[in-house]
């Protein structure tokens, strides 16, 4: 079997896939430090709300391709969904939070 070689320049642009999630992501990206949004549990709105599973990935995964902005979900007290809190990334030379050293 043969293959032919082409420029990667002749490949055509793969679109954007469109997923549930999208909306969630586009509105987390408008988000300024200090600014939250309000997210529905799908348990609430069957039609419109996101899995509580789903919004702890996505927040994750933007945090982690985001340079400046750390994503945090916070559970709303009735149970119907959660907030997204956009908060300053800490720099890399602040000391992470962990475990106390040990007692002697």
């Amino acid at each position: 079997m043969a293959f032919s070689v082409i420029s990667a320049d002749e490949v055509p642009k793969a679109s954007a896939r469109v997923t549930k999630t999208t909306p969630l992501r586009n509105a987390m990206l408008e988000l300024e430090v200090g600014e939250a949004l309000e997210v529905t549990y799908d348990t609430a709105d069957p039609e419109h709300g996101y899995r509580p599973t789903t919004v702890n990935q996505v927040a994750g995964t933007m945090s982690k391709l985001s340079e400046e902005v750390r994503f945090s979900v916070r559970k709303k007290g009735d149970g119907t969904g959660c907030y997204i809190v956009a908060t300053p990334k800490p720099s890399e030379d602040e000391p992470k939070r962990g475990r106390k050293a040990a007692a002697a």
